[in-house]
């Protein structure tokens, strides 16, 4: 639900419009989700009343760069209106103080009636769990050479500068490999939120190539090695109440940003971005792993395959 605003083309099928800033943009399209989320949950709970809701973000939890202070209230500030919107306006049913700032300094009135405030705070009774992604975090820091408070805040909601944290490495598409980073944002959110939490993607690229029938993809098994340590961590010594985790994916597919060439499954699929082949499927050495994993409900996690 986050993404619709930070990558409106991608995600919502979004343009600019004339006349429109990005920063009226950015709230308005952020205001609308909520709308749509609030009336798909008052749907979902008439229809049964039984069902489980809840509502998904695309995280990356933002860390400061340095411990300034200044890069400590930036990474605040990005995490609140990139990570925590969503969830702060679901489970208390407004809009966020923090928020409601913002558009206020850029003169932004919000659009929005006061029927779709009251489904948004009827929504957020019923809401039973919350749902994330997670591949990676990201770092973020101030902007030294910028003194407007305003002009501060745009620079970094929109920041373009992909700093990179040097403590860890990266995928061949610059996403950094952070496990203790899934065990940090479980427990932020948990504690923040006091509500089950359900992990809906957890994987990493990989630029593969089959070679003999098989791809040997022990960078992802060490992926996920450590990052489902993590969650037992976080669950077994944190107090996390996790309702489910799911890997992604089984499969290769056409990635959103870069094609067939970016890979996540366990499975591979052999074609390329034009030429499908003949789509054969070929388990990659994860899959035998993750299967393994799965039987032990998690506790064998040793990369001992004989594949």
């Amino acid at each position: 639900m986050n993404l619709a605003a930070h990558m409106p083309d991608l995600v919502a099928g979004a343009r600019l419009p004339e006349g429109m800033s990005k920063q009226e943009m950015y709230i308005q399209l952020n205001v609308n989700v909520q709308v749509a989320h609030a009336r798909a949950v008052e749907v979902i709970k008439r229809v049964d009343p039984q069902a489980q809701v809840g509502g998904m973000i695309g995280h990356a939890p933002f860390y400061p760069l340095t411990c300034k202070a200044e890069d400590v209230m930036a990474a605040d500030f990005k995490n609140k209106m990139h990570n925590y919107f969503v969830y702060d306006t679901m489970c208390d049913g407004e809009f966020p103080a923090y928020f409601m700032q913002y558009a206020k300094n850029r003169n932004i009135e919000l659009n929005i009636s006061q029927g779709e405030k009251d489904i948004i705070k009827s929504a957020s009774k019923k809401i039973d769990y919350l749902a994330f992604s997670y591949y990676r975090s990201n770092v973020i820091s101030s902007f030294e050479d910028i003194k407007d408070q305003n002009e501060l805040e745009d620079a970094l909601i929109f920041d373009q500068r992909a700093l990179k944290n040097p403590y860890y490495k990266a995928n061949e598409w610059g996403w950094q490999i952070d496990a203790e980073g899934l065990r940090y944002s479980l427990i932020d959110f948990y504690h923040r939120y006091h509500k089950p939490l359900f992990i809906v993607e957890n994987g990493i690229g990989i630029d593969e190539t089959l070679k003999d029938g098989k791809v040997y993809d022990d960078e992802r098994i060490s992926y996920y090695q450590k990052h489902i340590q993590a969650i037992k961590t976080a669950v077994e010594h944190d107090g996390v109440d996790l309702m489910g985790y799911l890997a992604w994916s089984p499969i290769d597919f056409l990635s959103s940003h870069k094609e067939i060439r970016k890979r996540y499954g366990f499975v591979y699929v052999d074609r390329d971005f034009e030429d499908l082949k003949e789509l054969k499927r070929y388990p990659k050495k994860s899959f035998y792993w993750y299967k393994k994993v799965i039987q032990s409900q998690g506790n064998d996690l040793e990369n001992d395959i004989d594949y």
